[in-house]
């Protein structure tokens, strides 16, 4: 179960990744089509860079749905024993 901000923080992040996926193809398919050298080379440069924050942000979702998980299991621990002090 998540909740909260995490939820829009990772839908935000997974969008991101796909944007940046998206743009490294795109830089990629313009520099096969390039005959100048140094377009050539920025646009592949340009799609490497976005494949690189593309990882990075891949690493910050992952942090993210950790923190949404051990929310959700303190939640839980804490209704646990909500229930078990409501009982005595």
């Amino acid at each position: 179960m998540k909740t909260g901000y995490c939820d829009l923080i990772i839908d935000y992040l997974a969008n991101w990744i796909a944007v940046e996926e998206d743009l490294s193809e795109s830089y990629l398919k313009l520099a096969k089509k390039q005959t100048q050298p140094n377009v050539k080379k920025a646009l592949e440069t340009l799609a490497s860079e976005s494949k690189e924050s593309g990882r990075t942000i891949k690493k910050l979702l992952i942090e993210f749905e950790d923190l949404a998980e051990a929310r959700t299991n303190r939640r839980k621990l804490l209704e646990g024993l909500q229930h078990s002090s409501s009982r005595t």
